[in-house]
């Protein structure tokens, strides 16, 4: 399946660390016409096993109605302190499909309180909610000066996604591919 601009699912990053859709909503429904809700749920959970490096510790399922990834995403922010070094803050997150007959309903990207934190010198615990605090000015706006840092971070949670319902995948080579 190739990339369909319809079906590309954005999450955003909102000022209290949870993430939702355009219309503010926690999840959202993408359509797949003419396809089994076990259809779909084979499609998501094989594009988990070319995406996970251990999938078998990230999946948890209940075939064919659900599938729960809890994983740990690339690096969210990286810092750089005299005398402390290099700190990179990555974050634990869960993401859930659930399957109806041509249609999958995905919630939004989950992250855990406290972040996974790895640095050169002593690490410093931070939460999520720490992390972002000053990106977003009283009213809930992004900063200008901070952009840059939600825009990778929701990508990062919605790059998975996007990848599991095949946004992403390269095109099939032809099945008379002799290997």
């Amino acid at each position: 399946m190739g990339l369909n601009a319809q079906s590309v699912v954005k999450f955003s990053l909102k000022p209290n660390g949870t993430f939702s859709t355009e219309d503010d909503k926690s999840y959202t429904v993408i359509e797949f016409e003419g396809k089994t809700a076990q259809e779909l749920y084979n499609m998501i959970k094989a594009n988990a096993l070319t995406l996970y490096n251990n999938p078998q510790k990230v999946l948890h399922e209940i075939e064919p109605t659900n599938i729960t990834i809890r994983a740990l995403s690339d690096v969210l922010l990286n810092t750089y302190k005299l005398g402390s070094g290099i700190t990179e803050y990555k974050a634990m997150y869960t993401l859930v499909f659930q399957f109806k007959d041509g249609k999958i309903r995905i919630s939004a990207p989950e992250i855990d309180r406290n972040l996974v934190v790895n640095a050169m010198g002593v690490p410093f615990s931070k939460t999520f909610i720490s992390l972002i605090d000053d990106w977003f000015d009283k009213k809930g706006a992004i900063k200008k000066n901070k952009q840059e840092k939600v825009l990778k971070v929701e990508a990062i949670l919605n790059y998975p996604i996007n990848y599991l319902l095949g946004n992403f995948n390269k095109q099939p080579k032809s099945e008379t591919e002799d290997w």
